[in-house]
């Protein structure tokens, strides 16, 4: 019999792309806890979270120069936990005058105290 060969590797990711984070102490955990690793884009997220009260959906996009940042603020959320960062969604009026909703982000306390519980986030010169 022939053995099966492993599947080949998923795409291949740029690993200085992604900043190692202090893990996350978890008291209920018997293994240590590995570090959380963040790219750049989601680096430059929170750092902008930390920075401003509320950050408008728009207004993120622009600063991270993309258009995901909702896609963003989930991958922080499944690494930060789910009540790390609230969405507020608010009425507005669209360019074609159709009322539409508008969001905004807020770093949480519970999201201010995980960031603080990995030692706070690396220094960018972004």
């Amino acid at each position: 019999m022939t053995q099966k060969q492993n599947a080949p590797a998923s795409r291949k990711t740029n690993e200085s792309a992604f900043q190692p984070i202090k893990p996350i102490a978890d008291s209920t955990s018997a293994t240590p806890a590995k570090p959380i690793r963040f790219t750049a884009r989601e680096l430059r997220a929170l750092q902008r979270l930390q920075q401003y009260p509320e950050v408008n959906r728009l207004d993120l996009d622009a600063y991270l120069a993309a258009n995901n940042s909702p896609d963003v603020i989930q991958k922080l959320r499944h690494k930060l936990g789910e009540d790390a960062i609230l969405t507020v969604r608010f009425p507005v009026v669209n360019a074609f005058g159709e009322k539409a909703q508008a969001g905004k982000y807020i770093l949480t306390e519970a999201g201010h105290a995980s960031i603080a519980r990995m030692g706070g986030l690396p220094c960018s010169n972004a």
